[in-house]
């Protein structure tokens, strides 16, 4: 029995994010994956100032503190239209 793979649309990316543990300092990893986190997805959707991080991809970041970040990260990027602001923004989710 073969698995149907399902079909991505244009508005959902995925995105496998690996990180190497040798980011110095190491007080500051945490924090500094996040800063690549938001540089390989403004090159994957070529704009940096649409995407937004979701809480709970940034706690699943934090959670083991600023020394210890997750190593391996699979990522779900949404596209989501906003009615206030009426433009389309990516969220960034944890997959």
């Amino acid at each position: 029995m073969a698995l149907k793979k399902k079909k991505e649309s244009s508005e959902v990316k995925r995105l496998y994010l690996s990180v190497k543990k040798k980011i110095k300092p190491k007080w500051r990893r945490s924090e500094i994956l996040v800063r690549i986190l938001k540089e390989k997805l403004s090159r994957t959707i070529k704009d940096e100032n649409r995407i937004i991080i979701d809480p709970s991809l940034n706690e699943a970041i934090w959670m083991r503190g600023s020394k210890k970040p997750l190593d391996k990260l699979n990522i779900l990027i949404e596209k989501e239209k906003r009615e206030e602001e009426e433009e389309e923004i990516w969220i960034a989710k944890l997959a």
